[in-house]
């Protein structure tokens, strides 16, 4: 059975991108897109994707926001936060949100070990924020 994911990035390139990388993967299928947390939500609730790939910074509703909206409608779904930023401020929002994990968008194969690692139960955050300390 394929690790069924939902996307969520409000730059329609990357989402496409990340889709392509994705699919490339025969264990892995993208079986949402959205374009903004709203939507996110709104696609967690009725697809139930096994993980959602949110982008931290969407509006009106942020990736962090929508994590309660997609654990509430989807409380399966293992949320992987992919961002730009490297603040760990952003870390640990997501982290107290609810993500079980955290890449950077510039980190070359890093999602698909995520992907991996949340699809098996367990949390991923890139290495340069899991050896800082909390």
């Amino acid at each position: 059975m394929p690790i069924r994911i939902l996307l969520a990035d409000d730059h329609l390139e990357f989402r496409e991108c990340l889709r392509t990388l994705l699919e490339s993967q025969t264990e892995i299928e993208v079986i949402a897109e959205a374009s903004s947390g709203w939507d996110a939500v709104a696609m967690a609730r009725e697809f139930k994707p096994d993980i959602a790939v949110l982008d931290v910074c969407m509006r009106p509703l942020s990736g962090i926001q929508a994590i309660e909206g997609i654990l509430h409608f989807s409380p399966h779904t293992a949320v992987l936060m992919c961002s730009m930023h490297k603040d760990d401020r952003y870390v640990m929002k997501s982290i107290d949100a609810g993500a079980k994990g955290y890449v950077l968008k510039d980190s070359d194969g890093e999602i698909l070990e995520a992907v991996r690692s949340l699809s098996r139960g367990h949390i991923y955050f890139a290495p340069s924020h899991s050896r800082r300390p909390r």
